[in-house]
């Protein structure tokens, strides 16, 4: 006889295992900005597969290494989500990428820390629940205090994506104003319409994190992760997250081809090369199609830029147009 948690582990199997093959896909065609994105993604599908197999093992209930690492999954769902959002805001030409990196950088310390409290926690009572023992309420205080940190920092990024895609419409009209036509404003259009999939998401993800909230801080036993009712973590778990997975891959393949209209940046080596170019007349004085005026006469001597290199005909010729002239100075003082 087999329980309904051996039915929807099977279910999961599958579907996750589908979806991996098509992040992998979204995440080859999006390239390396979207390896964030996608890439975090694929490992909660990674997660949750390995989740039901843990749980396929376990025929008399709920396994409960399957419910630790459905507890540590939302991280990859967190944290792919983050990366979709980052990936649509380098898409705008007016963004700053250092603050975008950082902003990237405190997310995913938090929620870290908050997935390391909750995960440290949920063990602590696992292993209290397996002796017959009631749950530590140390282990109680670190589960609350990870999803608490979670909860804020999906309150973050919620406020965040709204945020870009204030931005990106602005871009958006502000580009439309100017040009009718291609360039930026393709790649702006394309990540506007991913992150209103990001939207959709949203809600869902906020829905899962509040479950994990409330069930660590709850003595309820039907909210437990562990030894809950099997509707409610149908419902609040596997449903809202697969969901929420869901928008963000239709959202990933309606935007495939971002980056190939994306606005490309200069490297660190070309900014320099651009401001040496715009400076050279200044060090210079005028110049003439690269000639400069010598001080023998009428004579041209051509001065060597900065990062250009002339023929040795050429220099030689130079030089014996420069001792030409010399020569000419000379007589001219004789007589």
């Amino acid at each position: 006889m087999f329980f309904p948690e051996y039915d929807l582990a099977i279910a999961e199997l599958v579907i996750y295992i589908i979806l991996l093959f098509v992040i992998g896909y979204v995440l080859l065609r999006h390239g390396r900005p979207g390896w964030d994105a996608w890439g975090f993604l694929a490992v909660f599908c990674i997660l949750r597969i390995v989740a039901a197999g843990y749980q396929l093992s376990d025929q008399q209930g709920i396994s409960t290494t399957g419910a630790i690492i459905n507890a540590i999954g939302v991280s990859g769902l967190l944290l792919g989500c983050s990366g979709v959002v980052l990936e649509c805001a380098n898409c705008n030409p007016s963004n700053n990428p250092k603050i975008t990196r950082m902003v990237g950088l405190i997310f995913h310390i938090a929620v870290v820390a908050g997935i390391v409290l909750a995960a440290i926690g949920a063990s602590d009572s696992a292993t209290a629940l397996s002796k017959g023992q009631p749950p530590p309420s140390d282990a109680r205080a670190k589960q609350v205090g990870g999803y608490v940190l979670l909860l804020l920092a999906t309150a973050f990024l919620t406020l965040y994506t709204f945020f870009q895609l204030i931005r990106l419409r602005t871009a958006d009209a502000a580009y439309t104003d100017h040009s009718g036509h291609g360039g930026s404003g393709s790649a702006v259009v394309f990540a506007k319409r991913l992150l209103y999939f990001v939207v959709l998401a949203l809600p869902f993800i906020i829905v899962r994190v509040l479950y994990g909230l409330v069930a660590a801080a709850s003595q309820d036993r039907s909210l437990s992760l562990f030894y809950g009712d099997f509707v409610v973590h149908l419902v609040l778990i596997t449903i809202v997250q697969l969901i929420a997975v869901l928008f963000l891959v239709a959202g990933g393949l309606s935007s495939i081809g971002m980056y190939q209209v994306a606005p490309s940046r200069p490297s660190r080596r070309q900014q320099q090369q651009q401001q040496e170019q715009e400076q050279e007349p200044m060090r210079y004085g005028h110049e003439d199609n690269g000639l400069e005026m010598g001080s023998y006469g009428s004579s041209p001597m051509l001065r060597q830029h900065k990062g250009e290199r002339r023929p040795r005909d050429q220099v030689r010729a130079d030089r014996r147009e420069q001792r030409g002239a010399r020569r000419e100075e000379k007589r001219a003082r004789r007589h």
